[in-house]
């Protein structure tokens, strides 16, 4: 049982860089959950003595991905970086892993980790794993579709830079292409345990530190499918997680993700619906209702032909989500859909 934690945030390895706020979110979750809390101080007593300091009975540790992380041996919470693969390997006595941007928007995460108490998902070989990006390639017929669709191409190359296992998957179809057919040919690809499938719009752009955060993110609350809500901004430069902090995030969703071992993606699979039109994605997100807290993704606003009412896409997305799903009602009148959200 953990009667209180030690909180350390030196090292070079993972260097803390907010460390301020970081600090100030730490001890904000853990006064909301009454555990006595104190930062460690370094001292250069040796590896003996740090091996003990890092290993008390009853106590709990949240650590920053350096030295003090790979002596700890009891329950402890890890802070890291970002980037996937210069993340150490967690143990089984690992509870929880945020990076230092998840810490950065608030306590919440940190307070749900704590709450939890249970191993973390292991992973099976990280260093094996790949994510994919998968997103529908259509050709632009638009100045303005194709400056926003080379936005987000280029925000996906950033990325890359950060991690190296990250693949872009162009699905090309004629006409209009169906989610659950795009789904299935992107899962395809996915041959190991670790692997991590994002399905996106063509036009969303991700922040650098994204896949970092979506693979943190399910491996912390051990995971299989996840969604996450876009800012709509107009943008001149490519942003960062900083950048789209505090803002307000547009209702609909465009960006899922999925490892292979998902358990609904049976359901998923069975149901015809078009991408760019009404509905897909709330059923999609009632489905998985895992929605990731912080804004990853973003999004030049524009008219959408979803947009246009009752049109052919629309129609069909309303009818066939209705005709398997209760909580969504089809007003013969007008073909308008309700839908009523669980997430």
């Amino acid at each position: 049982m953990i009667e209180k934690f030690i909180i350390n945030l030196d090292g070079n390895s993972s260097r803390i860089q907010n460390r301020d706020l970081v600090e100030k979110n730490i001890a904000e979750a853990l006064h909301a959950l009454g555990i006595p809390y104190e930062f460690y101080k370094s001292r250069k007593t040796g590896f003996k003595k740090l091996k003990e300091d890092m290993n008390q009975p009853n106590t709990g540790y949240i650590l920053a991905d350096s030295l003090q992380f790979h002596f700890c041996e009891v329950p402890h919470i890890i802070i890291s970086r970002s980037i996937p693969w210069v993340q150490s390997s967690v143990k089984p006595s690992t509870i929880g892993r945020l990076t230092q941007e998840m810490l950065e928007s608030g306590p919440t995460e940190l307070i749900a980790t704590i709450a939890r108490n249970n191993q973390m998902r292991q992973e099976y070989d990280d260093k094996a794993a790949k994510t994919y990006l998968l997103f529908n390639d259509y050709a632009e017929t638009t100045s303005d579709s194709f400056g926003r669709n080379g936005g987000a191409a280029l925000s996906w190359m950033i990325c890359n830079q950060n991690d190296i296992h990250l693949e872009l998957l162009p699905y090309e179809e004629q006409g209009r292409a169906k989610v659950n057919e795009m789904l299935k040919a992107g899962l395809e690809r996915c041959t190991h345990p670790d692997d991590i499938l994002i399905m996106l719009n063509r036009d969303i752009c991700l922040i650098p530190q994204a896949t970092g955060l979506i693979r943190t993110f399910m491996d912390n609350r051990n995971i299989d499918a996840c969604f996450a809500q876009r800012v709509d901004i107009a943008y001149g430069k490519q942003l960062g997680f900083s950048d789209l902090a505090g803002l307000p995030q547009y209702s609909g969703i465009d960006v899922f993700c999925f490892r292979p071992s998902y358990e609904k993606l049976p359901e998923l699979l069975s149901l015809d619906l078009l991408i760019g039109f009404e509905q897909w994605d709330n059923w999609y997100a009632n489905i998985i209702q895992h929605r990731i807290p912080f804004s990853c993704a973003y999004h030049w606003p524009h008219v959408g032909e979803w947009q246009s009412g009752n049109n052919e896409g629309n129609i069909f997305n309303r009818q066939q989500i209705a005709s398997v799903d209760p909580n969504v009602i089809v007003d013969g009148m007008n073909g308008m859909c309700w839908y009523k959200r669980k997430y």
